[in-house]
């Protein structure tokens, strides 16, 4: 019996061992459906690590109809939706490449030669390091004994951003290191080293967004007014929340999720516009919110200085009240964004009795020159530009709870626009000469006996209406030759015989 059993053990033998030798190998690639990646645990070309909640993968790809080989981070539900590459400037020409970490602790990108395609570039030697591919689409690298805080990270790739913004990445500036993290277009959509087009926050004063193109301000989101930029739509929805952190130590913009079950991302295209996408439940289709340029009254300087612009007049340029359209001939040699067209009618000499006309929803002009306080209020604010010939305009700082802060430009007011739709605009206070006051009160004026005798003509109109039907009726009854029978009918019993028989 017991000879039996080791005979029909030992005849078994070989097909467990085949089917083990089968088996392995699909053991080695599964193990990479984990999120980490180790000296021991490299990432081949063919093989991905994959985040704990299946959110994001990490791997090898080849962008459009490109052959060449970069390593990324997708969606896992939209593998191609890439939001980092590593080597952008740096491709593999073939799928020899491998994902390590090497002795120092940096992450690198090797050929097949062993050569250095890309590093992670941590300047200090790590004891015992792993790369890990966190839920939020971060790769980070640490000591495999650290805490799990962000201040056991090493390197991470949301200090590298490229044309996405995620959740939780930041835009703006490490005030004690001195970087600047923005976004990065994709030279094409085979192409992804870096194009032409940048997203970046500007932290003169007020923080502003900008998409500039080489050097040059192409669209601006208008300052931060204590709730989002004043200048780029305000979406009501219970996607994401927008945060701005403004601190000794760095200033940023960022955003969280509400709602979880949601995707959300921030992405600079190769034509220079900026969308706001988002990915419902378990769907793997994106839907746009909203994307910026929306009209040709957001190219920056479009109506040159001291004008606005309002895209559904036509022409679309205006000087402000209070300014002048400059004559053609009088025009300057143009600069790179056209010349100046408008110039104040205002002498600043603060004794022409000049005051400030309310130029509501509005979004704000450029922070070129100016004087941001903001302990005091609108009133505060008025008496203090009042005082300054050179002050041009005035308006609050901060919009939320009911307004407060006191902003002030000086000299020439660039880039303002008319906001409409879901863009929500801000009230601003232009300096005006003591004509252009009279003149609107003037105009208020007329406006407002406009109104009245409108509402009087109507009054009148319906009196004489209703006062015409009613003695049609009356004829009407008196032809027909009909009596009101007056006893024991009260006046609502009379009033309604006297309509039923009309």
């Amino acid at each position: 019996m017991f000879e039996n059993q080791i005979r029909s053990t030992m005849e078994s033998l070989p097909f467990f061992i085949f089917f083990i030798t089968l088996f392995i190998p699909s053991l080695h690639f599964l193990s990479f459906a984990a999120d980490i990646i180790t000296s021991d645990l490299p990432v081949k070309d063919g093989q991905t690590i994959i985040s704990v909640s299946q959110s994001f993968e990490l791997g090898f790809f080849s962008p459009g109809t490109s052959n060449y080989r970069y390593v990324g981070i997708w969606y896992k539900k939209s593998p191609g939706t890439v939001v980092w590459v590593a080597n952008r400037n740096k491709p593999l020409t073939d799928k020899s490449g491998v994902l390590t970490i090497d002795s120092r602790g940096n992450l690198v990108l090797l050929d097949q030669t062993k050569n250095t395609i890309w590093s992670s570039n941590v300047s200090s030697i790590i004891a015992g390091p792993e790369a890990q591919l966190l839920d939020s689409g971060n790769l980070v690298v640490r000591d495999n004994g650290s805490s799990r805080n962000t201040e056991s990270y090493r390197w991470q790739s949301f200090d590298q951003p490229f044309d996405t913004l995620l959740p939780g990445m930041k835009l703006g500036w490490d005030l004690r290191s001195g970087q600047e993290r923005y976004l990065t277009s994709w030279r094409s959509i085979n192409d992804p080293s870096p194009g032409d087009i940048t997203y970046r926050l500007d932290i003169r004063g007020l923080p502003q967004l900008f998409i500039v193109v080489g050097s040059a301000k192409k669209v601006r989101s208008g300052p931060w007014n204590g709730v989002f930029f004043g200048g780029t739509p305000k979406v009501h929805n219970s996607v994401f929340e927008p945060i701005l952190v403004r601190n000794e130590d760095e200033i940023y913009y960022t955003y969280r999720l509400v709602n979880n079950s949601v995707s959300s991302r921030l992405t600079l295209n190769q034509s220079g516009a900026v969308e706001r996408l988002v990915m419902y439940g378990q769907k793997s289709e994106w839907a746009t919110i909203y994307s910026v340029p929306v009209d040709t009254c957001e190219n920056y300087r479009q109506c040159g200085d001291n004008a606005i612009c309002r895209v559904r007049k036509s022409p679309i340029c205006e000087c402000l009240q209070g300014y002048r359209s400059i004559p053609e001939e009088e025009l300057d040699i143009q600069n790179f964004y056209g010349s100046r067209k408008c110039e104040t009618r205002l002498t600043l000499d603060c004794r022409s009795g000049e005051g400030f006309l309310k130029l509501p929803g509005v979004k704000l002009p450029d922070l070129l020159e100016f004087r941001l306080v903001e302990s005091m209020n609108l009133k505060e604010c008025q008496a203090e530009c009042f005082k300054n010939c050179s002050c041009s305009a005035f308006a609050n700082s901060n919009i939320s709870g009911g307004g407060s802060g006191c902003l002030m430009w000086f000299g020439n007011l660039i880039d303002i626009r008319e906001q409409s739709g879901s863009t929500i605009g801000q009230d601003i206070h232009i300096r005006v000469p003591a004509s252009e006051l009279e003149s609107a009160r003037s105009s208020k004026r007329k406006k407002m006996l406009r109104t009245a005798l409108v509402a009087s003509m109507s009054t009148l109109l319906g009196i004489f209406v209703s006062g015409l039907i009613l003695c049609v009726c009356w004829r009407k009854i008196k032809k027909k030759g009909y009596t009101f029978d007056r006893t024991g009918n009260s006046s609502e019993e009379a009033v309604n015989e006297f309509w039923t028989r009309c």
